[in-house]
């Protein structure tokens, strides 16, 4: 449970202390609480409101890094795509991404058979120790171009020469993963706060602002851990930094709702050792809809004053048109525009590079402090490995086995989604229809047991909220009780799917309002 027990923060004595509620510092307070540390975390907005939640869905395995010959990358990626497997396995699955290609080069069919081969080489292992099948894998494939075009009807058909599948993992809800990493963390007796400003550093801790009330306390740890995302930089004085400002748009469908495909851009990668012309954005199909990304252009300035504009969402409309001219996208097909940022390193900008690839690992003159920051949400697990391995020796302690990578998160402590889906549709009420309880065991998987049972003794949380034709009510309850959430948005936007697609209904505002019973000056506080 996310209490925020404010209390224990102010009067505790902690090993660590994670400044940061995005995935980087909730999954190193996750494997530090596992590995038996007292740990503490604080988040001045919500868990994963930030560059977290600029998702694309992915877990990558590793493809994109081939091109760079760096196959020590590739190998870090599938291993890692493998643990969210393992950790979350009713919101990963694999998925199956389309390469269109063209002539007879490194754009052609033979090329990219070429790559599929090198790549379930490289990972090999990828299916090793999954129980359930259909988490497993598959090889890649290239296909003839008449199935390129009934997958994907808006490639230009011209030199079309056929395509190539490959697979990776996609997350059913990448805002829920996140917070697996908060609830886990919690039930090892870590002790976390959203809504809490870190102000200040102090040589035995920190001094924090809960910006619910206004109050200041001080926090006292032996280690700080800053996970601070494109706040890092400022918040430790260190010199200006540009960032990486990636940005994905929501559109109509464009594929096949079982298929993603890859699309050429118009920007180069000039770290790329085998050039195959432009960087590709990524489609994921989504409710039904297409989420396009990711974009980075180099932006510098105040984090908090970073804003998706309508140029930015028309340039990139633009150029998705350019590459698929019988796309015919408009600007007002963009349903919803969403994005983050991330620290660019200036080695990357001097090879003309707009994209920081590697995540990074930094002590400080401080002798208690550290800080991480992270690039691709794939990594988060292996990086919180080796924070906290660090954690331990400026500790001055032996630091355990870390045991994150075959731990199940919140939830995902089942064999398979059949045998979990058998077993709690036994107990669950007959007015309760296979399509709520599937909604429900994919989102929470074993913690839906609980809310199905909440459903049985009042059946009115088994209705959907307002203008939902998807999200119960026992789960704005659940976001409430259980999860932490203090505002609307934290409800509608990071603990369930009510605004995965962006505008939200008046009428579902106010009854998460309701739920809420929010006293007046607490909402305000909150939009200050």
């Amino acid at each position: 449970m996310l209490s925020r027990d404010l209390q224990h923060l102010a009067e505790e004595t902690f090993d660590v202390l994670v400044l940061g509620g995005g995935i980087n510092g909730l999954a190193t307070a996750w494997d530090c609480s596992l590995r038996g540390l007292k740990v503490a975390l604080v988040e001045k907005g919500d868990y994963g409101g930030e560059t977290s939640a600029a998702s694309l869905k992915i877990i990558h395995g590793g493809l994109r890094y081939l091109q760079h010959g760096d196959f020590i990358r590739m190998r870090e990626s599938t291993v890692e795509r493998r643990s969210f497997f393992r950790m979350v396995p009713h919101l990963v699955d694999p998925f199956p991404f389309l390469v269109p290609t063209y002539g007879y080069g490194l754009k052609g069919k033979a090329a990219m058979a070429l790559a599929m081969r090198i790549n379930d080489w490289v990972s090999w292992d990828r299916n090793q120790g999954l129980v359930d099948e259909k988490k497993h894998i598959p090889s890649g494939q290239v296909v003839d171009r008449n199935a390129v075009l009934r997958y994907a009807p808006d490639v230009p058909a011209e030199g079309l020469t056929g395509g190539a599948i490959f697979y990776d993992g996609r997350m059913y809800n990448s805002e829920r993963v996140t917070l697996s990493f908060a609830l886990s963390a919690a039930a090892k007796g870590a002790t976390l706060a959203n809504y809490v400003c870190a102000e200040q550093l102090l040589p035995d801790g920190a001094e924090v602002r809960d910006l619910l009330s206004g109050d200041t306390f001080k926090i006292k740890s032996r280690v700080i851990v800053s996970a601070l995302g494109p706040w890092t930089d400022p918040f430790l004085n260190q010199k200006p930094v540009k960032y990486s400002a990636g940005m994905q748009i929501i559109t109509r469908a464009v594929t096949r709702e079982g298929m993603g495909l890859a699309v050429p851009g118009a920007a180069v990668d000039p770290d790329a050792k085998i050039d195959r012309g432009g960087r590709h954005y990524f489609t994921t199909p989504w409710r039904g809809h297409t989420i396009w990304g990711t974009t980075d252009d180099v932006y510098e300035g105040d984090p908090a004053e970073w804003r998706i504009d309508d140029l930015s969402v028309q340039r990139f409309v633009d150029e998705l048109n350019q590459s698929l001219p019988k796309l015919a996208l408009k600007s007002e097909d963009v349903i919803h525009a969403y994005g983050g940022l991330r620290p660019l390193d200036e080695k990357n900008l001097n090879t003309g590079s707009q994209v920081s690839r590697k995540y990074e690992i930094f002590t400080h003159d401080q002798p208690n402090l550290l800080s991480m920051v992270g690039v691709k949400y794939t990594a988060c697990r292996v990086m919180a490995e080796k924070m906290t391995d660090l954690v331990f020796a400026k500790l001055g302690r032996e630091a355990s086995n870390c045991k994150t990578a075959e731990t199940p998160l919140i939830g995902g402590n089942f064999e398979t989604m059949e045998s979990l889906c058998r077993s709690v549709r036994k107990n669950a009420p007959e007015s309760l229809k296979k399509p709520k309880i599937q909604h429900l065991l994919r989102n929470y998987g074993t913690m839906a047991e609980h809310m199905i049972a909440q459903i049985k003794d009042d059946p009115s949380l088994g209705e959907f909220v307002p203008e939902s034709e998807e999200v119960l009510k026992v789960q704005v309850k659940h976001a409430i009780e259980i999860e932490g959430a203090q505002t609307p948005d934290d409800i509608m936007l990071r603990r369930t799917d009510l605004g995965t697609l962006g505008p939200i209904n008046d009428e579902t505002r106010i009854y998460c309002e309701k739920a809420l019973a929010l006293p007046t000056q607490h909402q305000a506080d909150i939009d200050a």
